[in-house]
């Protein structure tokens, strides 16, 4: 991390508003009724970010991360203004702005010292744990506060305060990963384990990758980590168990969407994001025309065959590919360029610390994730992909300091 910080720009107050809004912002929008604070989250995150900026263009330094972030806009408005159904200069740089929100948040992130995200990640674990009990106690409250949609939710899976399983899956897994790798409680690990178990999340999936590849480069640390890493491995086949009812159903779902009339939005937006890379090689369609907020009523749609569809018709679903929207509206040549800067924005964060392993790894993440949800044009994911940087910068940090220690002590023997 980067200890020549801004300042009081990124104090702790701030930090732990921001994260809180980024993670529950849905819940106090729900509560409020005011849907105006839905946008909460990236009013302030982009308020943060240009002031930083500012600080930086005032000293005359450069930010290695804020270079990556323009360049990354530049790079999608182009893309968008030589595409087929291109909207013009405003829309492509406005949507393009939308898959730049992952570059924001590590440039505001870079700013934070290593104390203050501990302290911050703590009081995020406490509001969430609050969120999990709560939920337990008082399930109605929480089910009516859950969005309408036009399929049935199943309202006995923990949603907490972020007023959704998959969500608060994801939080669960994360925040495991950090007090089971970094902190070390094995108290919260496990009542973090209990809610990702009862949140009936595909997380668990997310929990069995990222644990395996944690335990597997931290080996060297402890032989305790091969137990677990041999346990993980016999507990995959149980997850499935568990949660294969769950994910035999998306199967179907996914079957019958492709080969039948089933109206699978998130499948649909993947494949459609597929073909339109395919068919308007090799720029897609445009900034603001497929799976973002700003390409309702794109006709787009009616070429594709969905634009009946409800969950288009409303804008619910359109953006639950991010793979899809990306490929759709900046095809194959806005993918590429889009994993190359975000290699280069892992490699700059972590000062040369991650192995390229470690980079490709990351990268492999997001794109997996990204097939059936927004993650780097969300600042909730975003957040998310985060910590699971932190937590691999900070086992390769801990093995380098070891093998300093193991040279020095066999220098001194000899």
């Amino acid at each position: 991390m980067n200890y020549k910080k801004i300042g009081a720009l990124v104090s702790l107050p701030l930090v732990i508003v921001v994260t809180l809004i980024i993670l529950f912002g849905d819940f106090i929008t729900a509560v409020s009724n005011l849907s105006v604070l839905s946008i909460l989250d990236d009013a302030m995150v982009m308020s943060v970010f240009a002031l930083i900026v500012l600080a930086y263009t005032y000293r005359l330094k450069v930010s290695i991360l804020a270079v990556i972030w323009i360049s990354t806009l530049i790079a999608l408005t182009f893309c968008s203004l030589g595409s087929v159904y291109s909207r013009g200069l405003v829309v492509s740089f406005l949507a393009s702005l939308l898959y730049c929100k992952i570059f924001q948040f590590f440039v505001v992130a870079s700013e934070v010292r290593t104390i203050t995200i501990h302290k911050v990640i703590f009081v995020v674990t406490v509001v969430h744990l609050l969120g999990f009990a709560l939920n337990i106690l008082f399930p109605e409250f929480f089910v009516s506060l859950q969005p309408d949609v036009s399929y049935e939710l199943d309202t006995s899976r923990i949603v907490g305060f972020e007023i959704n399983p998959n969500r608060f899956g994801a939080l669960s897994t994360v925040l495991f990963l950090f007090y089971m790798f970094v902190r070390k409680n094995r108290l919260l690990s496990l009542l973090l384990l209990a809610g990702l178990i009862m949140s009936w999340s595909r997380s668990s999936l997310l929990l069995c990758v990222l644990s395996s590849y944690y335990f597997y480069i931290a080996i060297k640390q402890k032989i305790i980590y091969r137990i677990l890493s041999t346990l993980l491995i016999i507990m995959v086949p149980v997850i499935f168990v568990l949660f294969g009812r769950g994910i035999d159903q998306d199967l179907k779902k996914a079957v019958n969407t492709y080969e039948g009339d089933q109206k699978y939005i998130r499948v649909a937006m993947l494949i459609s994001g597929a073909t339109l890379a395919k068919q308007h090689f090799p720029l897609g369609t445009g900034g603001g025309t497929f799976g973002s907020p700003l390409s309702l009523g794109s006709k787009v749609y009616d070429e594709l065959g969905i634009a009946d569809w409800s969950s288009v018709k409303r804008g619910t679903g359109i953006h639950d590919s991010g793979i899809g929207s990306l490929l759709g509206e900046y095809g194959i040549i806005g993918l590429f360029t889009v994993l190359v800067l975000l290699y280069c924005m892992f490699e700059a964060s972590s000062h040369s610390m991650l192995r390229r392993t470690d980079l490709l790894f990351l990268l492999g993440i997001i794109l997996f994730f990204s097939l059936f949800r927004a993650v780097i044009s969300s600042y909730f994911y975003s957040l998310i992909v985060f910590v699971v940087f932190l937590i691999l910068n900070y086992i390769r940090e801990q093995m380098a300091v070891m093998e300093k220690s193991l040279l020095r002590a066999l220098g001194g023997q000899n």
